[in-house]
């Protein structure tokens, strides 16, 4: 950062720094480190599910009821740690930033988007899916070349499968979800991300 290049001319700003376009690759950026000084302006209109916050008991229901049926140990161990579960509308994101830290701001995804609370459900979305890891889940249902060929084209598959939400994997990664019923995998993965 150049002081002498600005009006204020204010020491502050040799903390700053310039990305040229004709010295890197890009377009040219500017970056700054901003600290906040002073108490936080509020809680914003996310909603901690630690108690922090107005989630509402039978949100935490229907969450720890889908974790326990879902996971092998408790979500905390499966999930980051020194993260916070957050609602905003009827989404549950799982963020590094504590409630209030970002109020005032508008934010699109404020962290890993777990899912949705459906009337008397949790249904898990496909972000949670990704960050996941062979083990973690009760139900896996790992799938040969062919049919994850046919998840990815958004096709319901059968076999030998225990009722339940499954994460969906090939060569031991996670691809997504999928709800077993009667032997049959109906398909979770994001309609946007099928292959034609």
């Amino acid at each position: 950062g150049h002081p002498e290049w600005s009006e204020s001319g204010r020491e502050d700003l040799t903390m700053t720094a310039r990305f040229w376009p004709h010295k890197l690759e890009g377009q040219g950026h500017f970056a700054a480190l901003l600290q906040k000084k002073g108490p936080s302006a509020g809680p914003s209109s996310l909603n901690d599910v630690d108690g922090r916050g107005s989630f509402s008991a039978k949100d935490m229901e229907l969450w720890q009821a889908w974790c326990d049926e879902s996971f092998f140990r408790h979500w905390r161990e499966v999930l980051p740690a020194n993260g916070f579960i957050q609602k905003l509308g009827e989404k549950l994101y799982y963020s590094p930033v504590e409630q209030g830290a970002l109020a005032g701001l508008r934010v699109l995804r404020n962290g890993i988007l777990l899912g949705e609370l459906k009337k008397d459900r949790f249904e898990p979305g496909q972000a949670f899916a990704m960050t996941l890891k062979k083990g973690d889940c009760q139900r896996e249902a790992e799938l040969s070349e062919e049919e994850a060929a046919r998840y990815l084209k958004g096709e319901t598959l059968r076999g030998d499968y225990e009722d339940g939400w499954t994460l969906v994997m090939f060569g031991g990664y996670p691809l997504g979800w999928a709800k077993a019923v009667k032997g049959q995998l109906k398909n979770k993965y994001l309609k946007g991300w099928m292959l034609s």
